[in-house]
């Protein structure tokens, strides 16, 4: 268990702490299909029906009741309602956490943190007939050379909270994170997640000059110093997002998030993977057939599913991406399982990054780096960084789509023709690989 676990703030964020399947959820939060809030509402006492306008589902709300383990009351009602409408003829309603969602990881994300490059990259102007690409990601700083490429400008997204001088809950609009001499949570280290929608938006713009690229921010600031009004990234956020961005040519959502299964205790303890989110595949069912989403596998070296990547089972215009070590082996972090549909380089990945952070970052170098362990100083003022994680393996996918897309071929066409032309090699449960990938 990674140390950042003990400092979440449990009005906010709870882990699951079935070693099996783990995941954050939302305190007090339970999601209920459309048309499945009314039998919900028969099961459950105390918990409140506060929302309806998010395509459909509704959130239930209630004040945690155990500060000790807030994960516990609602897995319980979970499961209390999953039992009493098992009979139902068009079966058991749909009923799931409020999901907490990190890009790619579920403890500390990325694998890495970013390293200061060498060389700098050029980040021309959008060029070409335009391909719409939306970037759903978290800890976009407006600063460095992506600035320039972000049309028009940022959607900072909403988040289900109490509303203010309200009894009530509803969506209210995310603050856009401005990173200062503190570090966005004030202990003067880099947050884990500052500049990593800034960072994923420049590999697509590098690897596509002519994506037209929207930033969805959902700010990822609940890791350390977390206060009860602080946005944090949800199943329901993030899927509100897609659905209002539906439209696009092709979406890179950058979370990875495992789900709760069905049952509390697994006989399959290979893998203990949950059944596919409903909250998000409505959100697909809307969007159109020719066009493509893109996510990252995750960098927990698990093959347990992880979502929206795991939706390639399924979805032909769903790519989960993995991700490939410099000399083509799978990265050790990379989540891998048959529902990754392919992989390419993710490690030392130059893209854009903040121009105003000299100093310590908030995660330690990870084991196998020269200062393993610890928090040497760090000088990003270029505007440009180095970072690995499956994050920045997926956005040279959706790069790569993006830019073979265009009149008279869809960004679905695009992705078979990539797939088309790869090479065969004998990596498992790593998709197909796609080697190569600008930016190199």
């Amino acid at each position: 268990m990674s140390e950042l676990s003990e400092r979440w703030d449990p009005r906010k964020v709870a882990l699951n702490r079935d070693k099996q399947n783990q995941f954050l959820l939302r305190p007090g939060q339970i999601l209920a299909g459309p048309g499945d809030a009314p039998d919900v509402q028969k099961v459950l006492t105390g918990w409140k029906p506060s929302d309806r306008r998010t395509f459909g589902v509704t959130t239930f709300t209630r004040t945690p009741a155990n500060p000790e383990d807030p994960a516990r009351e609602v897995l319980d009602a979970i499961a209390k309602v999953r039992k009493a409408t098992s009979g139902r003829p068009q079966g058991p309603v749909r009923v799931a956490p409020n999901h907490v969602l990190v890009p790619a990881n579920w403890h500390t994300c990325p694998w890495s943190p970013p390293e200061p490059p060498e060389g700098q990259a050029t980040l021309g102007a959008q060029s070409g007939a335009p391909v719409d690409v939306v970037v759903i990601d978290s800890g976009y700083i407006a600063q460095g050379p992506i600035v320039s490429r972000i049309e028009p400008e940022v959607d900072y997204g909403e988040w289900f909270t109490k509303l203010p001088g309200q009894s009530g809950y509803g969506w209210v609009s995310q603050p856009r994170e401005v990173l200062d001499a503190g570090g966005i949570h004030k202990d003067r280290r880099l947050d884990t997640l500052a500049g990593h929608a800034s960072f994923v938006a420049g590999v697509v713009a590098q690897a596509s000059p002519r994506a037209r690229i929207t930033v969805v921010n959902h700010n990822g600031a609940f890791v350390q110093q977390d206060v009860a009004d602080t946005p944090i990234p949800t199943e329901a956020s993030v899927a509100r997002s897609l659905w209002n961005h539906r439209n696009a040519s092709v979406i890179n959502v950058g979370f990875a998030f495992a789900t709760l299964p069905n049952t509390r205790t697994l006989a399959n303890s290979v893998d203990p993977s949950g059944p596919p989110s409903w909250t998000l595949g409505l959100a697909l069912r809307g969007r159109p057939g020719s066009s493509m989403l893109v996510a990252p596998a995750g960098n927990q070296s698990s093959r347990v599913r992880q979502y929206p990547a795991a939706f390639s089972l399924d979805h032909p215009n769903v790519a989960g991406v993995g991700s490939l070590d410099p000399r083509g082996g799978r990265s050790v972090f990379s989540n891998h399982g048959a529902w990754v549909a392919c992989c390419t380089e993710g490690e030392e990945v130059l893209s854009s990054f903040v121009t105003r952070w000299r100093g310590r970052t908030e995660d330690a170098e990870p084991p196998g780096s020269p200062a393993a362990g610890t928090y040497p100083v760090k000088d990003f003022t270029s505007g440009w960084a180095l970072w690995s994680g499956t994050s920045f393996a997926a956005p040279k996918v959706a790069g790569a789509i993006a830019q073979a897309a265009g009149p008279g071929k869809t960004p679905l066409a695009a992705w078979i023709e990539l797939k088309q032309s790869a090479q065969p090699s004998g990596l498992l449960d790593m998709g197909i690989p796609l080697k190569g990938l600008a930016p190199a």
